[in-house]
């Protein structure tokens, strides 16, 4: 199972379920389609989907990366490479 983190999105507290992960290469060095992502959906704190806050991030390009680049240590530190 993929990580749910306690985050902070557009300065709402809420919670990020990781759909899909798939972390960068071992060897070193890049191929094409060799990258690291991750899939996630926001939920509020109850864990129901939170659209709207979606929404608003969408509209808010550096704030989406930063939840992104959470999401992406999250996943790194719990080793979901196995996925």
């Amino acid at each position: 199972m993929y990580p749910v983190i306690d985050a902070y999105a557009c300065g709402i507290p809420c919670r990020i379920e990781v759909t899909h992960y798939q972390p960068a290469t071992a060897h070193g060095w890049y191929e094409e389609g060799d990258y690291e992502d991750a899939d996630w959906i926001v939920l509020d704190r109850r864990g129901r989907r939170a659209e709207w806050l979606e929404r608003k991030l969408q509209a808010n390009r550096e704030e989406l990366e930063r939840v992104h680049g959470e999401v992406l240590n999250a996943c790194r530190r719990a080793d979901y490479s196995d996925y």
